[in-house]
This record gives structure tokens, C-alpha cells and sequence, in this order.
């Protein structure tokens, strides 16, 4: 998260988020395809790095495409579909689907919605940065990953 800044600058934030969601997809291959701890282990070290970028490319997108004034509420929505609906549904679900199908059947599901999610963010995502050029003046409000620029610049 600290350097999402940086990374963004030269990947842009758009491309952040599809490999974060990419990385968390892989983490959720590991789990389906390994039983060995140290590996489970390692693969979940991954899922941080995925989560960081999903969520801090997630929250800098829908400010830069929300109208001039609404990007706090524009992120609150996107944090409560992505983040706060996503666990009272997988929740649930993953119950039900861990009951029927076992604990990597269930993780199989979820690498194949987590590589699904990967293609739908691109198609979401990627088209708004082709029409962004680095030049163009931002309408909206400044973003987390500017105020993160900002505060490390002083």
C-alpha cells in the first residue's frame, strides 16, 4: 500500500488492481491444488500484496471516475459492495459450498470466480485508462494514493 504511489505511476492504477485480483486468484489456486502447510503458508503471504493493490487501485479508480465532489461517497459504496456485502455472502455461501463440495472444492470455485473477476475488472477498468492520458487534469477529488504522494513528499 505504501508504495502504490510509486507503482502506479509507472503501471498505472488500473493495471494494479487486475494484478492484484490476479494475485489473489493464484492464492486461491494454492489452496485448492496444495494440502502442505508451509506452502499454504507462503501463498497467503501473496494474498496481502493482491488485497493491498485491489483495494487501494479499487478506491483510487472510483475517484477518478466519480463527478467532482462525490469520490468519498463513491469509494463508501464501493467499499460496502466489494468489502462489506462480499463477506456476508461468501460467508454464507462458502458454507454451504464447503458442506457440500469439501474445503478445496470450495476453494476451486473460488479461484475460478477469482479468475473470472480477473477478466470482468480488465474489461471494467482497462478502457477508462486507455482514455486517461497522465496529463489530463483530474476533476475529482485527490485520491488516496495522492495523498500518500503528498504526505511523502513533505
Amino acid at each position: 500500500m505504501i508504495l502504490f504511489p510509486q507503482l502506479a505511476r509507472r503501471f498505472g492504477a488500473e493495471r494494479l488492481m487486475v494484478l492484484g485480483m490476479a494475485i489473489m486468484a493464484v492464492r486461491q489456486v494454492a489452496n485448492a491444488v496444495f494440502v502442505t502447510p508451509s506452502f499454504l503458508i507462503a501463498f497467503s503471504l501473496l494474498q496481502s500484496a493482491g488485497y493491498g493493490l485491489l483495494l487501494i487501485g479499487g478506491i483510487t479508480f472510483v475517484s477518478r471516475q466519480a463527478p467532482r465532489g462525490t469520490a468519498a461517497t463513491a469509494q463508501g459504496i464501493l467499499a460496502g459492495v466489494t468489502y462489506s456485502l462480499s463477506v456476508i455472502v461468501g460467508s454464507g455461501l462458502g458454507g454451504l459450498l464447503a458442506g457440500w463440495l469439501t474445503i478445496r472444492g470450495l476453494f476451486a470455485i473460488s479461484a475460478c470466480l477469482g479468475l473470472a473477476a480477473i477478466f470482468l475488472i480488465a474489461l471494467a477498468v482497462l478502457p477508462a485508462a486507455r482514455r486517461s492520458t497522465p496529463e489530463a487534469p483530474s476533476t475529482s477529488s485527490p485520491t488516496l494514493a495522492d495523498r500518500l504522494e503528498a504526505h511523502e513528499q513533505t
